[in-house]
């Protein structure tokens, strides 16, 4: 089966990478020379002669009947663009494209979809590339006139000539062919063009600087922006890829190169950058050091902007480390012999300008060693060491300096030194000694410990430090002297008791402090001694007194404890009323409840027992009076009667009120207001009660009248006072200004209507005062405010 691509022939327009609208015309001649826009072809086929075939709507070219057939194109002029549109392209059909005389991968064409005019009615296949960019077909579809479009451009150079081969495998003679049409697209003014400087250019080196490349071309380059100095063009500035001489910070600025061809003019603007050269030097050492010292290799005067680096190679080769800018020191934090060799410091910006190499021979001090034995020789209050010096070095040691551990130094090359025996010698003592050596230029140091073994350590435990007398106390001996020898042992238990014996037991029979001391003596006739403190406390006693055994409810009781402070912890009360006191030994108590208390005062020993003394306190009750409620009475009115009861008792109760008559009755009558009261007295323990008669029979005066004719409160007056005996009356009422708008002294009158000589008053508040005397001589008085309303 075989398949079919269609395509028309059309004048396409096409737009470029650079931006621009190509323009494509495409060949009619199928051999010899043709002119298409200004622009002469050569065109020249295989032998035998392709197919000239306008199938489908395109052609007129058709190659691949005769196994092997091809076209060339020969440009007169050159051209920017070539334009390859393929329809009926068959499974076993290859096309493979030559430009400028060299095969052609269309993979790095412009692939786009071509239709024919779709009346061939034929399959067409899928059409692949192979991976060399040669034209193909695989497998089948159904479908009709549809192709595929190749546009090519060699940018920014040109294409001198085409030729368009239908190639087949040895053993596929199988007669196919592919219809295609040829056009292309003369758009030189149009071509990619750029200047190209290096990203950044050092100080005092010189600069190549380049252009794209075109034929019969000419160009010219010149600093437009960034002022400074001129260049210094090699040959000169108007070649596509002059040198700029000598470059500083000055030429620095936007440079545009301008190629002409013909009438087509090309220009481009760059901007060139110049970093400094850096400089580095000159290189030196803080030390030399000694070995296992810090030092500096210190790169001083270093020229380099900011960004660029400092590097530091060894003699082998070998980066050791790179600084980056503003750190211009390599620290060797422990200096070895070995590291004695020469340096090599250079320094790079960032955009790769670097320095001349500065060398630098690093330098390391002799070296010395620390070394020392010694000799020992025990002693009851001091160990004698001598120590030997055994140091050596690169040069010759010229001072030591001894620390033996203990606080004390020497500065001799052998020195003998004393420690002092410590109390207690517990334990094998290690001393650690410090000898530093020097040879003036550089120093050691060795610390080593010196074994000082010949313990005498004393000491004992007991199992109880306190007891009560009459107790016993474990002694447990735990000294000890030097390992292979037996020390003696000797007690002194503090009450003239003495022993030799390891470990013993002792009975105190007297409160008192003692110091048991045991001594111990070592094979060397030296002597330690330890003690401890024991105390033996008294059993005790203790007792109190009360200011009272009979005391009433609420009353105060002292109580004042005695007993024996020897060892004791705390002492307590306790009264029996679930109350306790702690501490105290004379304290002040009361009882709310009738009743007998046992009161408990008692010791708290640290070793001794606890004791403790108890006595029996009476409460009795108090009786209970009961008056009444407060009362009311009025003047003049009928006598109430105030009744006292009493409970709480069992026997005789006497009664004292507070009456002018001093009553002793229980039960008074009272005709006037005031506060009375009554004191109950029953077996020595009294109580009281008092209430209080108020006055009752105030008048009601109102405090709001409305003299608006409605017959309902349209005068002020007090009505109450005049309901009863009354003698006198008089009233007078004045206004906020003090203004008296009404008096009365009429017994039986109506009171005030709210006018004052005939004119009716504004609403507001009145003050009246009021004086009235009953038939019982007594007067009273009264004062207040009253609203008038309208």
């Amino acid at each position: 089966m075989r398949k079919v691509l269609y395509f028309l022939t059309a004048l396409l327009t096409f737009t470029s990478l650079n931006g621009f609208a190509q323009t494509y015309n495409c060949l009619s001649a199928t051999s010899g020379t043709q002119v298409v826009a200004g622009v002469s072809i050569d065109v020249l086929r295989s032998t035998p002669l392709p197919n000239a075939n306008t199938t489908c709507g395109v052609g007129p070219y058709q190659i691949g009947k005769n196994y092997s057939d091809w076209y060339q194109y020969n440009f007169n002029t050159p051209v920017t663009h070539v334009r390859l549109q393929f329809i009926r392209i068959h499974d076993d059909d290859t096309i493979r494209v030559y430009i400028n005389g060299s095969p052609y991968d269309l993979n790095n064409a412009t692939q786009s979809a071509f239709a024919g005019n779709g009346t061939c009615g034929q399959t067409s296949g899928f059409i692949t590339l192979t991976p060399s960019g040669e034209l193909t077909s695989t497998g089948h579809q159904t479908g009709s006139g549809q192709g595929i479009a190749y546009d090519i451009s060699l940018t920014p150079n040109l294409i001198d000539s085409c030729r368009v081969e239908h190639i087949r495998h040895a053993d596929n003679n199988i007669a196919s062919d592919v219809y295609y049409n040829f056009c292309f697209a003369d758009d030189s003014c149009s071509l990619g063009f750029k200047g190209v400087v290096p990203p950044t250019l050092c100080s005092g080196r010189d600069a190549q600087l380049d252009a794209t490349q075109f034929p019969n071309t000419t160009y010219s380059w010149a600093k437009i922006a960034g002022g400074g100095l001129p260049p210094n063009w090699s040959p000169s500035a108007n070649v596509r890829n002059p040198v700029l001489l000598n470059v500083n910070p000055a030429h620095a600025g936007t440079y545009r190169v301008t190629a002409t061809r013909g009438v087509c003019v090309y220009t481009f603007d760059t901007t060139l950058n110049v970093d400094f050269s850096p400089n580095v030097g000159p290189v030196t050492q803080k030390g030399p050091v000694c070995p296992g010292a810090a030092d500096t290799l210190e790169v001083l005067q270093v020229n380099l902007p900011q960004g660029g680096s400092v590097y530091i190679y060894d003699s082998f080769g070998i980066a050791i480390d790179s600084f980056d800018q503003g750190r211009i020191d390599y620290i060797f934090p422990s200096v070895q012999a070995s590291d004695k060799h020469p340096y090599y410091v250079y320094a790079v910006t960032t955009g790769g300008c670097v320095s001349d190499t500065v060398k630098f021979d690093f330098k390391v001090n002799p070296d010395v060693y620390a070394s020392f034995t010694y000799g020992l020789k025990d002693g009851c209050l001091e160990d004698t060491v001598v120590f030997t010096n055994t140091s050596t070095g690169d040069s010759l040691v010229s001072s030591w300096a001894w620390r033996f551990g203990d606080g004390s130094s020497a500065g001799i090359e052998s020195p003998t030194h004393y420690y002092q025996v410590p109390k207690p010698d517990t334990t094998l003592r290690k001393y650690s000694v410090r000898l530093i050596v020097g040879n003036g230029l550089c120093f050691d140091t060795l610390v080593s410990d010196v074994d000082i073994n010949h313990p005498l350590y004393v000491n004992f435990d007991i199992d109880k430090d306190s007891i009560c007398q009459g107790d016993s106390i474990t002694f447990t001996n735990n000294s000890f002297g030097k390992p292979g020898t037996v020390p003696k042992w000797f007690w002194r238990l503090g009450d003239g008791t003495t022993d030799t014996v390891y470990n013993l037991g002792h009975w105190y029979y007297n409160y008192a402090v003692y110091q048991p001391t045991l001594y111990i003596t070592d094979f060397r006739g030296c002597v330690d001694s330890f003690k401890r403190t024991i105390t033996v406390d008294s059993a005790g006693g203790i007792f109190f007194v009360a200011s009272d055994s009979v005391i009433c409810a609420g009353e105060e009781i002292v109580f004042t404890g005695d007993y024996s402070a020897a060892g004791f912890n705390s002492v307590a009360w306790d009264f029996g009323d679930n109350i306790t006191i702690p501490l105290e030994t004379k304290v002040k108590h009361s009882y709310l409840l009738p009743g007998t208390y046992d009161v408990a005062f008692s010791a708290d020993y640290r070793v001794c027992p606890d004791t403790n003394f108890v006595r029996p306190i009476v409460v009795k009750p108090y009786p209970r009076v009961y008056i009444g409620e407060d009362t009311a009475i009025c003047p003049n009115g009928d006598a109430i009667h105030l009744q006292a009861s009493v409970t709480n008792v069992l026997g005789t109760v006497n009664y004292s009120w507070n009456t002018p008559t001093k009553d002793i009755t229980s039960g008074i009558y009272v005709r006037h207001p005031g506060m009375f009261a009554v004191t109950a007295e029953a077996d020595g323990c009294t109580a009281s009660d008092t209430v209080v008669v108020r006055k009752n029979c105030y008048i009601n005066i109102p405090n709001v009248f409305t003299p608006n004719g409605d017959g309902n409160g349209d005068y002020f007056l007090p009505r109450q006072i005049l309901a009863r005996s009354v003698t006198s009356f008089e009233m007078e009422i004045y206004n906020r200004w003090g203004e008296k708008v009404f008096e009365t002294k009429a017994i039986d009158g109506r009171g005030w209507d709210g006018n004052l000589g005939g004119t009716a008053q504004p609403t507001g508040v009145y003050v009246y005062l009021i004086k009235v005397q009953f038939e019982n001589g007594i007067t009273e008085r009264y004062q207040g405010n009253v609203t008038l309303l309208r």
